[in-house]
């Protein structure tokens, strides 16, 4: 992510919001594992999460270290899926997040025994409802061949990666377990531990979804994100909703139209607040997928269309 951007990031008023609600292992309550990729903040934290967080109570765990480079990440991400209150996972999908070493192995991690029945009793992997940002494209062309930087020493930008063994170590471990259990077949003929490319990174992306048996449910902006709710609901349980101001009421103020501070435009994020359900906690090992479609970008296709 360029300085520039990070810098918008960082001074959000939604993303603030954001980090001072966080809720980590430490506090032991159920929660959502966000996972995305950074450039695209202003659509899964300023917009989604935030009034999935704000009007919902949603309980959320994401990277709040928005230093460029953050070399806690790897330990605080396994520490947190591991913990036992980590219930699932939402993941929002574009090509930059099927490109990316760092968001697949987020994906993986979340099927190993350690992130689900060893630590957390959820059999076989933990829930993963996928929100499409975008629907994803064939990577082809002079891109396909460029380098996720997997393993490399030096980040593009110069600066050290000092954590580079230790997140291509992790990155092995967790794709030859998948390979293992038969949850990534392809894939081993694909990636064979050396330079990890972007349109092998993405291929292994597409064949965990698949095995994951998304069932894509579109959505355009401007749609009330009770749907999601529910599918979050299901897959991972209630307890991930915490009590908030507001929570079921319809009127809530931040349901309808929402001023944009950061980029000064209006779009209507959430139309009315979850009403209570009922039921409790599930042991799921299918994703459930809910496509959030932005204006002029295309439908999700391939495996991602399981209707």
């Amino acid at each position: 992510m360029a300085s520039e951007e990070n810098r918008r990031r960082k001074e959000d008023a939604h993303v603030k919001y954001l980090k001072g609600s966080i809720c980590d292992k430490d506090k032991g309550k159920p929660f959502v594992f966000v996972s995305y990729k950074s450039e695209d903040w202003n659509v899964a934290l300023h917009k989604i999460v935030y009034s999935l967080v704000k009007d919902y109570g949603l309980n959320v765990y994401f990277d709040g270290c928005f230093d460029t480079h953050n070399s806690m990440w790897l330990e605080q991400f396994k520490e947190n899926m591991e913990s036992g209150c980590c219930k699932g996972v939402l993941a929002f999908l574009d090509d930059e997040y099927a490109t990316s070493y760092t968001t697949l192995l987020e994906l993986m991690y979340s099927q190993t025994y350690n992130s689900s029945d060893e630590n957390t009793g959820i059999e076989g992997g933990l829930p993963v409802v996928l929100i499409m940002l975008k629907g994803l494209t064939e990577v082809s062309g002079e891109g396909a061949g460029e380098d996720t930087g997997l393993g490399g020493r030096f980040y593009p930008d110069g600066t050290k990666n000092i954590n580079a063994g230790a997140e291509k170590k992790l990155f092995d471990e967790t794709f030859d377990e998948l390979v293992e259990r038969k949850i990534l077949f392809n894939a081993k003929y694909r990636y064979k531990k050396e330079r990890l490319s972007k349109v092998k990174c993405s291929k292994i992306t597409e064949e965990l979804i698949a095995y994951l048996k998304v069932h894509g449910h579109a959505y355009q902006q401007g749609d009330s994100l009770h749907d999601i709710v529910q599918v979050i609901k299901e897959a991972c349980g209630e307890d991930v909703f915490g009590q908030k101001e507001g929570v079921g009421q319809t009127n809530s103020p931040m349901v309808g139209k929402e001023r944009d501070s950061a980029n000064g435009d209006s779009s209507v994020v959430g139309q009315e607040s979850s009403p209570k359900g009922q039921g409790g906690k599930k042991k799921r090992r299918k994703a459930f997928g809910t496509s959030w479609l932005l204006p002029r970008s295309e439908p999700p296709s391939g495996p991602l269309m399981a209707y």
